[in-house]
């Protein structure tokens, strides 16, 4: 990796910890706060509806509404997401379906939103910076990621069904593809 690149890095390692440490002075505010946002914005979906997200004051009564549940619980949701009904779920539209395996039943579809892609490239870009910070030279050399197809397959509406990881590595600035030892197009080889 660049000199450049890791310099961009060591510069964003200092504002990740800041933020981070910060948060973590007050870890249950910190919390709460995010779960403030996130019932405010997705009170106008269908899930939020149901499950009177507007009315919820805090963890315990969010607890009490929202029960645990498997994927067979958010079926019926995630199909009137994938035949194209909208704020189903969350108010971000999804922009792709990640597919699991499918090792204890048919796969299941879990859909990606924009914010949900920004907050794990958020922590991603955390990781690298913090990683670099404590491990100088591990940005020196080629880096191995394993991935999926970005697409394996489109919803009845037209969405692409497919890995993230597979969809982050095909859209990664270029500066960052340099330093991947197998590009993205081998993941796509079938045998």
């Amino acid at each position: 990796m660049s000199l450049l690149l890791r310099w961009i890095y060591k510069v964003r390692a200092q504002g990740f910890s800041r933020r981070l440490e910060s948060a973590c002075r007050d870890p249950r505010g910190t919390q709460e706060r995010f779960l403030r946002e996130v019932l405010r914005k997705n009170r106008d979906t269908v899930f939020g509806k149901d499950h009177g997200f507007s009315e919820i004051q805090g963890p315990q009564e969010y607890r009490a509404r929202i029960t645990m549940r498997d994927y067979e619980g958010f079926r019926p949701y995630i199909t009137r997401l994938s035949a194209g009904e909208r704020k189903v779920l969350t108010a971000d539209e999804p922009f792709m379906f990640a597919t699991t395996s499918g090792t204890t039943d048919q796969p299941k579809l879990v859909p990606v939103t924009r914010t949900w892609k920004k907050h794990v490239t958020s922590l991603t870009s955390m990781w690298i910076a913090l990683a670099q910070r404590d491990h100088p030279d591990i940005l020196r050399r080629r880096v191995i990621t394993m991935v999926s197809p970005a697409i394996e397959g489109y919803t009845q509406s037209g969405m692409p069904i497919g890995a993230v990881s597979g969809f982050t590595a095909d859209r990664m600035p270029w500066i960052l593809k340099r330093s991947y030892a197998v590009p993205y197009p081998v993941t796509l080889i079938e045998d």
